[in-house]
């Protein structure tokens, strides 16, 4: 099947490919064009489309277990918190969170869904509403709500010790009372509300261990028999689905998962006699296995819509490419001489790229943290807090998110360090009148604020992206596209670490960051969101090798 392109943009790219060639000076020293040519393919994403409303509730174990043991240490009458990792933790890098932020991106994902995120140990940990009472979150939300869970456990860990009084989010013991009577009190409260609509309630319970409540709340019984009646009469009816987790090394093993599996699977039974604890040995190794236990639902391919590569390490002004290490859009050098430090995303409270847009200094920058009320972590997927969102309306009018706002195949990240508005669908205007719309540039890695006529660019300066629909096909119907990045435009970079661990730009010295996007449309008449995704190549100078990462789902438009 050929691509679906307008035909003004196959007119655009026919005059990027003949435009005369321009005798241009040797690139600069710091610029060279990498030996390595990266190829690889990408298969279109699968999904389902539900025939009913469905209403999915996540009850997620946050106790100390998954990380390992609370130390407490007291002299001199100070008490002082550590964490030991090292003792058989079932989750140390929060692979349960991805389990839950996979089902909901990919397979639970429909207009008609809508979901619950609880985390629980002694208390709830519910990120947006507060409150077990509240009503079910849309999808955008609800990924939010996992990933805040998961940055709470990322920031346990981040935590070397604290004196006087216990600093972390994650607690010892595990109540099943907890987190089960949050998740009546979320359901109950809906169902009082419904009026025509008959949902049908999908619940997952996810825990590392056996319970430690006290024998006068085990009514986990009475709880979910309750639920069952109530789901009965006023909506589509409720499915129960335990899942104990452990991997290998952990403390959970053995007689542990032998008595949690026992009490879950009789739990179980009372919504379901067939019901068994799915059981995830080794959660590390585990990617969407959860998705298996939906039903109602049909499946939906997915088409390519649009799909290109950024070198991210390499910002252009004018016709000469310059280093930009931690990839915020401005150059080491420029940043080193504003006072920012070109190895850190956010030199000071706010994202570089938001503080240098707005024209400020690191410390004007800082100081506006002074008029707004916001937190600076958890970070989203591209690495902007809750602080750089709020800024973000000085620069734009509105705050911007971790996807794709304007719809423009664009995200708004890589749309704020590209010189784009990521709140106006700017991609194919032409501010110099050069015959290059905005993402034509972006897409080649050129200067979006230069005219291209006075500064024009060989094509074997510029990166060299190529893109085929495959013979081949992916796993049952999915279509599957190849690519291949041909001369890649390279700079010296120092070493950089990323704070943000979702979209991880973190490369060595003298490495390159190659990103892949990808924006996929479903077809068969069924109108999804399109969803997104991204691809991290890292790539060294005068080497062929290069490193491919997995694709990562950033969200949908």
């Amino acid at each position: 099947m050929k691509f679906k392109i307008s035909v003004l943009f196959l007119v655009i790219l026919f005059f990027f490919q003949n435009c005369s060639r321009v005798n241009l000076e040797p690139l600069p020293l710091e610029t060279a064009m990498s030996s390595a040519k990266p190829e690889s393919f990408s298969c279109a994403p699968e999904g389902t489309s539900f025939t009913a409303p469905m209403r999915f509730v996540f009850i997620v174990d946050m106790s100390m277990s998954n990380v390992g043991t609370l130390k407490t240490v007291t002299n001199d009458g100070k008490t002082t918190y550590s964490l030991d990792t090292s003792d058989g933790p079932s989750d140390l890098q929060g692979h349960r969170f991805t389990q839950v932020r996979n089902f909901i991106a990919n397979c639970g994902s429909s207009a008609n869904s809508k979901y619950a995120v609880i985390g629980f140990s002694e208390t709830t940990l519910i990120e947006n509403n507060q409150s077990c009472f509240s009503e079910f979150e849309n999808k955008e939300n609800a990924i939010k709500s996992i990933d805040a869970l998961k940055g709470r456990q990322t920031h346990d860990l981040s935590i070397s010790s604290r004196e006087r009084q216990n600093p972390y989010y994650l607690q010892g013991q595990t109540y099943y009372s907890v987190g089960l009577n949050c998740a009546k009190n979320k359901i109950t409260s809906e169902l009082a509300q419904l009026l025509q609509e008959k949902p049908i309630y999908k619940v997952f319970f996810i825990t590392d261990g056996m319970t430690t409540d006290l024998a006068a709340n085990k009514n986990y019984k009475q709880i979910l028999n309750e639920l069952k009646s109530q789901t009965a009469t006023k909506a589509g009816g409720m499915s129960f689905f335990p899942v104990f987790y452990t991997s290998p090394g952990a403390k959970n093993q053995g007689q542990q998962l032998a008595s949690a599996q026992s009490l879950m699977d009789e739990i179980a039974h009372e919504v379901d006699p067939n019901q068994k604890t799915i059981l995830l040995t080794d959660i590390t190794s585990k990617k969407d296995s959860l998705c298996q236990y939906i039903q109602p639902s049909v499946p939906v391919n997915y088409e390519l819509s649009q799909f290109y590569a950024i070198n991210i390490s390499a910002v252009m002004k004018k016709n000469v490419f310059l280093v930009d290490t931690d990839g915020d859009g401005f150059s080491d050098a420029d940043e080193m001489r504003l006072g920012y430090n070109p190895t850190k995303s956010h030199s000071g409270v706010f994202h570089d790229a938001l503080c240098l847009r707005l024209g400020l200094s690191l410390a004007e920058c800082d100081q506006q943290k002074n008029d707004l009320i916001c937190e600076r972590e958890p970070l989203n997927f591209f690495g902007l807090s809750p602080c750089d969102e709020q800024i973000s309306i000085k620069l734009f009018g509105k705050k911007i998110s971790s996807v794709d706002s304007d719809k423009d195949a664009v995200p708004d990240w890589l749309e704020l360090v590209r010189n784009m508005n990521p709140l106006r669908v700017d991609t194919f205007e032409s501010p110099f009148a050069d015959g290059l719309y905005n993402f034509i540039k972006l897409s080649k890695g050129l200067d979006i604020l230069s005219n291209f006529k006075l500064y024009p660019v060989e094509d074997r300066n510029i990166l060299d992206f190529r893109l085929f629909e495959s013979p081949l096909s992916c796993s049952g119907s999915a279509k599957r596209y190849d690519y291949q990045i041909g001369n890649i435009p390279f700079v010296d970079t120092l070493a950089y670490e990323d704070e943000s661990k979702n979209l991880d730009l973190s490369h060595a010295e003298n490495e390159n960051v190659l990103l892949v996007f990808s924006y996929w449309k479903s077809m068969g008449g069924i109108d999804l969101p399109t969803k997104m995704y991204v691809q991290k190549i890292r790539v060294k100078k005068n080497q062929s090798d290069y490193e491919l990462d997995d694709y990562k789902y950033i969200g949908e438009q």
